[in-house]
């Protein structure tokens, strides 16, 4: 027996689901934007009743890990992986846009999902294969416009709680439902997959609950990554580039002699961080970056102060960066920290952009 949960969105959701004899056991839903952790297990409970069965029938328990709202998905996977080693049994993690888009796998077509994202104005969507559920376009956070522009001209069908805005720039689309995840609809689908070593939440942006820019300055702390940091980091990257690094990524490079990391958190929420490469006293930062919507609240100030106490604890002699020739807001906070332009490397970048090379001595 398979335990479905869903508190991603605007919606509280669990299900049974029998993987042997393919079918839906006892399931309850409950629209709500709040209180997913007050209903979470009362819901769980009740379908336990419902089908007459105990936990002690789970054969495992799939769990929607985001995108979605920050408490809510965290309220879902904390639940899922307590009652998964409470029972000994596996955990199979499905990010929520393909929990949305699975009712309608087994069609032709193609199925876009798109999910309003909190209070922002954007939107996390993916794009499908509707008879292989296949994902096409990784879930990714974006401007509704930008998300219609960059779909083709064929036809698609929509799901999710932003499919009429969609809708309303690409007219041909059909509108499909719900616009919720719902465990017993999804089950079916997390029961083909393989259970997970490591389900952790899919974040594609920072928390809703937004510093001050001078809380940002004042409480933010810069310290080591650790493997936790990588999932978080993997997504903030992925904010701030084409081709952002995975956590797999990531590690590879963290495991190279000579290379660390630190990121800079607030209130235990990770906001961004530096990657850097450090040998024979002196270091390369390889990559910074900031979580788009917490920009200019002083997290990339505080993580290059965390990282030049850090070098010049190391005695390093010299820091080399390169950045963009065309990124101004970078170039003049390196400047403000004492870089100064030491070279330029032309058509270093794959768009075919000019780099800068910078450099700052901490010898002094």
């Amino acid at each position: 027996m398979l335990l479905a949960l869903d508190t991603c969105f605007n919606g509280c959701s669990a299900a049974l689901y029998d993987e042997v004899q393919m079918r839906l056991v006892a399931a309850r839903f409950e629209a709500m934007e709040r209180g997913h952790a007050e209903a979470l297990g009362p819901m769980v409970e009740a379908i336990f009743e419902e089908a007459g069965v105990g936990p002690n029938t789970l054969s495992g328990i799939a769990v929607t890990r985001g995108p979605g709202t920050f408490t809510g998905l965290r309220i879902g996977l904390a639940y899922a992986k307590g009652m998964a080693l409470a029972l000994d049994v596996p955990l199979i993690g499905i990010d929520s846009l393909v929990a949305t888009a699975a009712p309608h796998f087994g069609k032709p077509g193609q199925i876009v999902v798109v999910q309003q994202a909190g209070g922002t104005g954007q939107y996390y969507w993916a794009r499908f294969d509707g008879e292989t559920g296949a994902c096409i376009v990784v879930p990714t956070l974006a401007r509704i416009e930008d998300i219609a522009a960059s779909t083709e001209s064929a036809h698609f069908s929509v799901v999710g709680s932003g499919a009429i805005a969609f809708s309303a720039l690409r007219p041909q689309t059909t509108v499909l439902g719900p616009a919720e995840p719902d465990a017993k609809l999804f089950a079916p689908w997390a029961a083909q997959l393989s259970p997970s070593l490591h389900v952790e939440p899919l974040y594609l942006r920072a928390p809703d609950a937004k510093p001050s820019a001078s809380a940002g300055a004042a409480t933010s702390r810069v310290r080591q990554a650790t493997r936790d940091d990588l999932a978080i980091m993997a997504d903030i990257h992925a904010q701030c580039f084409p081709k952002g690094w995975t956590a797999e990524d990531l590690a590879a490079t963290l495991s190279v002699p000579g290379a660390g990391a630190m990121v800079v958190e607030l209130a235990g929420t990770v906001y961004g961080f530096v990657q850097f490469q450090w040998v024979a006293g002196e270091a390369e930062i390889n990559t910074v970056c900031v979580s788009p919507n917490y920009r200019r609240q002083h997290f990339g100030s505080d993580l290059m102060r965390g990282l030049v106490a850090e070098l010049q604890s190391r005695a390093t002699t010299k820091l080399f960066l390169e950045v963009a020739d065309d990124n101004a807001a970078a170039r003049a906070m390196y400047q403000h920290f004492g870089f100064q332009q030491t070279g330029l490397r032309k058509a270093y970048y794959s768009n075919g952009r000019d780099a800068v090379t910078m450099t700052r001595d901490l010898a002094t």
